[in-house]
């Protein structure tokens, strides 16, 4: 969660920084993956080794702001010691399907599934808000 008061607040603990990150950094990454998806470094496939290298520096500046008080671990199973959680469960997966989605040959399948991603958030935000009564 993030600490003190912003006006940049979409959700309790989410604001715009954080969303727009993750909006962005799947681009940014992906658009800096080699061509060759043969391509080896340390001996390690290069989606792999870009996965969890990625997904490492994403938990590294976490750390950062989390040490400068603007950003907030809640759990104990998601803060420092434990920040591999955060790695495994969050910035890996996010990496995964990022890259896994930029290395699809068909623009189409590319775009169908963008779009059904983004039916399932919009139908998610409608049973959260109107049928839970989250917001």
């Amino acid at each position: 969660t993030i600490s003190g008061q912003t006006s940049y607040l979409i959700l309790v603990g989410i604001n715009i920084e954080i969303t727009m990150m993750f909006a962005v950094a799947g681009l940014g990454f992906a658009k800096i993956l080699p061509k060759n998806k043969n391509l080896k470094i340390l001996g390690i496939p290069n989606r792999w080794f870009l996965i969890f290298s990625y997904a490492f520096l994403g938990v590294a500046v976490e750390c950062v702001l989390n040490h400068w008080g603007v950003l907030v671990w809640e759990y104990p199973f998601w803060r420092w010691p434990n920040v591999w959680t955060i790695v495994i469960f969050a910035y890996a997966p996010f990496m995964a399907f990022c890259f896994w989605l930029f290395d699809l040959k068909s623009m189409k399948t590319k775009i169908q599934i963008a779009t059904g991603l983004w039916l399932l958030t919009f139908v998610s935000w409608i049973l959260f808000v109107t049928v839970l009564k989250w917001i």
